[in-house]
């Protein structure tokens, strides 16, 4: 491969066939590709450690960065550019999150922040840069990726809201626009005792730490596909993943402690369940998931079961609780305003299945 510079093209506008293909990403350009994926340019150390740290993060959970691509194109000196970038990262519950390269989402204006004002055109060729990179994972997962015994069902994406033409990449390289989602948190008071919660009769708290993991996962399951029944939250998953995949998912994120997973019994049958992952070297609990079988519903169960996640942290000492939440789920944003958390952050989700047919 010819000589490669790891800038952006500069301010010429790109003209007749198309001059850039995508290839692998050599193992010397990991670091100013994956900075590619945390910005529009890979130019101050900053950045470079940001992406150096990420790697390094990646490597510790078992990820070789070899799952990534870019677009590279030639250079009227004779060397190679590289252009945009993306990422698979292969995570639990047969899931794999894509990271693809973007503009800057906090100004329309590109030359604020690339030093000059992109053309029309060269818009439209890092637009079709994304989709042909977008495409090539997706491709990647549903064929290379099972033959190297590597079996993913779902990819998804998280971007900021206001990255539009990043979404519109995703969808036209075959994702699905599934929620926007806003992230919450509340403070845990540190001094004075919260008053634990009542249940009606009939209900029931186990945690999964009493039960044992292996005697837990089978009464787990069937809460959680109780709960899944006329669900608000993000309704078309369930559709598309098995609740097993979905059990590992939850598992995975943060630390897994069974003592802060409980299950919700109606009168000795599952109906219900509330899990808890705190994070390793941060004081930040976040709630993987709350969610409750028609029969325990519009009770005040979901409030009640709040509060006990809140009574049990606070004697753990845990600052504060966070969660994510489909901004179209209207009972679970009430509920959680009620218990005072509040929006810091927004997202865009987007899926594919990649189980169906390439597009």
């Amino acid at each position: 491969m010819a000589t490669l510079h790891t800038h952006h093209p500069g301010p010429t506008d790109p003209t007749g066939p198309r001059r850039w293909n995508v290839a692998p990403v050599p193992q010397s350009l990991h670091i100013p590709a994956i900075a590619r994926l945390l910005a529009p340019r890979a130019t101050d150390n900053e950045l470079r450690q940001a992406a150096l740290d990420f790697q390094q993060n990646l490597l510790a959970e078992g990820f070789d960065a070899s799952r990534l691509w870019a677009t590279f194109q030639p250079a009227p000196d004779g060397t190679t550019l590289l252009g945009q970038a993306c990422m698979v990262v292969p995570s639990s519950g047969r899931t794999a999150g894509v990271y693809c390269s973007f503009e800057h989402p906090h100004t329309t204006t590109p030359s604020h922040i690339l030093g000059y004002r992109l053309s029309d055109a060269q818009t439209a060729e890092r637009f079709d840069q994304r989709v042909a990179l977008l495409r090539e994972s997706l491709r990647w997962m549903r064929t290379p990726a099972k033959q190297d015994g590597i079996d993913i069902h779902l990819a998804q994406a998280l971007i900021e809201p206001s990255q539009e033409d990043l979404a519109a990449a995703f969808v036209a390289a075959g994702f699905s626009r599934l929620a926007e989602l806003a992230y919450l948190r509340r403070d845990i008071p540190r001094f004075g005792r919260m008053d634990p919660p009542k249940f009606p009769k009939g209900v029931t708290l186990v945690r999964v730490a009493d039960l044992g993991w292996e005697a837990a996962q089978a009464p787990l399951l069937a809460a959680m596909q109780r709960s899944y029944i006329d669900t608000h939250d993000c309704p078309a998953l369930c559709a598309i993943r098995e609740a097993k995949d979905v059990l590992a998912s939850h598992k995975a994120v943060g630390l897994f402690d069974p003592s802060l997973w409980t299950i919700v019994m109606h009168h000795q049958n599952p109906e219900g369940c509330l899990l808890l992952n705190p994070f390793a070297q941060q004081e930040t609990v976040e709630l993987v998931y709350i969610g409750l079988g028609p029969l325990l519903r519009g009770q005040g169960i979901a409030s009640a079961l709040l509060q006990h996640a809140l009574c049990t942290l606070q004697t753990l000492g845990t600052r504060r609780l966070a969660c994510a939440v489909d901004l179209a789920n209207t009972p679970a944003l009430k509920l959680y305003k009620n218990t005072k958390f509040r929006q810091f952050a927004k997202r865009l989700g987007l899926i594919a299945d990649v189980r169906a047919a390439a597009h």
